[in-house]
């Protein structure tokens, strides 16, 4: 799997977003994935992440999501874990 990514730090802007003293919006990371052959980015994130951070280290925290939810359906389907009901 490969795609493009861009990563942009940028100001989100919404009333319930909390202002630092100075009436500023807090920055944060805005990324965005760009499939081959596709005619535009195809999905987004907004992160609030270290500016520090490494573009790789940021790119695999937004896609481990897939990972976690494909793991917890296999659990569902595979062992029963949706039928599992706890009693005490």
């Amino acid at each position: 799997m490969r795609s493009q990514f861009l990563a942009l730090r940028v100001r989100p802007a919404n009333r319930n977003i909390p202002r630092a003293a100075d009436g500023s919006l807090p920055e944060c990371w805005l990324l965005a994935e760009w499939p081959p052959g596709q005619p535009e980015p195809t999905d987004y994130w907004l992160s609030t992440l270290p500016a520090g951070i490494r573009l790789r280290d940021l790119v695999q925290l937004a896609k481990i999501r897939w990972r976690i939810e494909h793991d917890y359906r296999e659990l569902k389907d595979g062992l029963g874990l949706d039928h599992f009901e706890g009693r005490s």
